[in-house]
Order: C-alpha cells, then structure tokens, then sequence
C-alpha cells in the first residue's frame, strides 16, 4: 500500500496509532575506540550515532536476557512494566 493510500485509510477509519511511548535519555561514557568504532558504523550508514548505540544496547539485553545473566527480578519488573503499558494502550479509544 502506497504511503498516501495508507494515510487516507487511516483518515477514513478513523484509525490511530497507539501512544508512543516516553523515552529516558542516559549519559554513556565510553573509551575513545569505542566511540571511533560507533561513530564511523554511523558515518559508514548514514545514522545518527544515537540509533547506532541504541540497536547495540537492544541487541546486547536481547542476548543476555536469553542467556539468563540479567537477575529474575529485573526481567519480572520489566514483564510487569510491558503489561502495564499495554494495558494502557488498550483503554484509548
């Protein structure tokens, strides 16, 4: 579906997307080759240095989520967290 028909289906439906949810800006300190490494990846794709550092930090929880070193508490606040969200996303009209 081309973007201009999507944008009117949505228009016609009256349909919306869900919230976007707030995010938490953090303060990473990192070593010089580090920084070189990321931001020439950037550079090399044409992003921003920030969606870089962002697919790594998911990509490196994804991991160590399933390899069980991040504590059970922690994923049970996360779990509860998502449910939390999506509850919320469920209730708007």
């Amino acid at each position: 579906m081309a973007t201009s028909s999507y944008s009117a289906y949505k228009a016609q439906t009256g349909w919306m997307a869900p919230p976007r949810e707030n995010q938490v800006k953090l303060t990473v300190s990192v070593p010089p080759s580090l920084h070189v490494l990321l931001r020439s990846w950037a550079q090399c794709e044409g992003r921003e240095l920030t969606s870089v550092v962002l697919q790594c930090v998911e990509l490196s929880v994804r991991q160590l989520k399933s390899n069980g070193s991040i504590p059970a508490g922690a994923i049970r606040n996360y779990e509860v967290a998502c449910e939390e969200r999506l509850a919320a996303g469920s209730t708007t009209p």
